[in-house]
């Protein structure tokens, strides 16, 4: 008979890993994610296991310091059993290879710690009953790596209150004056305008142009800009506070680059930053890389049926 170390007797949690080198999460984080949908696992009787209902919790493995400091950075839930898939690829992974290499994933619901509810690898280090976890005696083991019923209860207390299985979290999508954009309001404000402020810099620098801010018109573009020989384009402005130019259009923001030859998009990464980065894509380029992140329907005219 197999000794096996994880039993449904004897499990707390999953834990899984996340090594900021292959995928970098913190810059998603960054960009207004604020849980984690799904996870890279290994085919074994551990990933087999999993079903929905389950405590998860997210790992990071980088340093003990620095960019993204070791320790746990997410709790919540298992949504599902683990499924096949045929690669990864895009979004936020550093290692394009390891993406390529996924062939099973499990669906969660972890939500992102704020950053000071977040435990450091150290902390959890000192208490005795923990100083054993898996990810400290095997840390280059595969994923999903666990822990116990008994080091689960010296846990919790070093944690914020657990979410609550249906307590499940949601991106959250702000409609702004600018468009839509990944996380709350206020950092969207500030982001937002930093990122104006950088493109109408850019404009003005680089292409002696005069720039006016229309945003406030809802033409599907936030600046008209035009050039010293009379050129004129029309600049959608994007900003995100990560380093990944991942962004968010509405549909009218869509229809007018699907048929406004002057419109092109205007992305700024680390736009809170000292240094924010502008990159300009046409048109073209960004209809082909979109799609669909919700779709808005309006049932008002349609018979349904109810209890």
């Amino acid at each position: 008979m197999i000794n096996r170390a994880v039993t449904e007797d004897n499990l707390g949690a999953w834990v899984f890993k996340c090594n900021p080198d292959v995928y970098d999460l913190p810059a998603e984080i960054a960009d207004g994610e604020s849980f984690v949908e799904g996870w890279s696992v290994t085919d074994n009787y551990r990933s087999q296991m999993i079903t929905a209902g389950q405590k998860a919790i997210l790992w990071m493995s980088g340093d003990r310091n620095g960019y993204a400091p070791r320790g746990i950075w997410g709790i919540g839930w298992t949504t599902g059993d683990s499924y096949e898939v045929d690669g990864l690829s895009g979004g936020y992974w550093q290692d394009d290879d390891h993406a390529a290499r996924v062939r099973h994933m499990v669906p969660t619901a972890i939500r992102i710690l704020d950053e000071p509810d977040r435990l450091r690898a150290d902390d959890v280090a000192v208490v005795p009953d923990l100083a054993d976890l898996e990810v400290f005696t095997v840390p280059q083991g595969s994923n999903p790596s666990w822990i116990s019923r008994a080091q689960l209860a010296a846990l919790e207390p070093l944690l914020p209150p657990w979410p609550a299985p249906n307590d499940v979290p949601l991106t959250t999508v702000t409609l702004g004056p600018h468009g839509a954009a990944f996380g709350s309001p206020e950092n969207n404000t500030l982001v937002e305008q930093a990122a104006m402020d950088a493109v109408t810099k850019y404009y003005e620098t680089h292409w002696q142009a005069e720039v006016d801010d229309v945003h406030t018109y809802n033409m599907g573009w936030d600046l008209t800009v035009t050039t010293p020989a009379g050129e004129e384009w029309h600049v959608e402005v994007k900003g995100v506070s990560g380093s990944l130019p991942i962004v968010l259009l509405t549909a009218n923001e869509c229809r007018v680059a699907e048929h406004e030859d002057a419109w092109e998009l205007a992305v700024v990464t680390h736009a809170l930053s000292d240094e924010p980065e502008v990159t300009v894509y046409d048109a073209d380029q960004v209809l082909r890389n979109s799609q669909p992140q919700t779709v808005r329907a309006d049932l008002r005219g349609e018979d349904g049926w109810s209890t």
